[in-house]
């Protein structure tokens, strides 16, 4: 028996139009794969500060772009035509959409399985490329000799 929340990709078990439990399971995991997803953006800010050691600026300035792309700050409905478009763009929109919809159950901007693929992809790349640039940033401070430094 469904509730008609269209957010459900679990089956669940309803009464009296109210879902018991499950929202609460996939909200967090997809709370996880948010997670995830700024775990790897924290590589990339740490291969930065490897480099240039002060980064405190950059993160705050990526922090608040972050909450005014995403949704955070303004529903992503009631934005113009072009900020839409930048919104959708940005990874985050999808993890804060998703976590927001199946919590509140709230009509998801897509299908919520398809938000959830546009985020384990994002996952998946904002480890590669932070672990790459890491890396990277490393070799060239062993090259430079300039790791003990730090």
């Amino acid at each position: 028996m469904a509730c008609g929340h269209s957010c459900h990709i679990l089956p669940v078990r309803c009464r009296y139009d109210q879902c018991y439990g499950t929202d609460l399971v996939v909200s967090l995991l997809l709370l996880l794969l948010s997670v995830a997803y700024f775990l790897g953006i924290s590589l990339f800010v740490s291969s930065v500060s490897l480099i240039y050691k002060r980064v405190g600026d950059l993160a705050n300035i990526l922090t608040f772009l972050m909450q005014a792309v995403t949704g955070l700050l303004v529903p992503i409905r009631s934005l113009p035509g072009i900020m839409k478009y930048i919104c959708y763009l940005c990874p985050t929109t999808w993890a804060i959409d998703s976590v927001r919809s199946t919590l509140l159950g709230l009509t998801p901007l897509l299908p919520l399985w398809i938000e959830i693929i546009i985020l384990v992809t994002a996952v998946l790349a904002a480890h590669a490329l932070g672990q790459y640039l890491l890396l990277s940033s490393e070799r060239k401070m062993q090259r430079e000799g300039l790791l003990d430094i730090y």
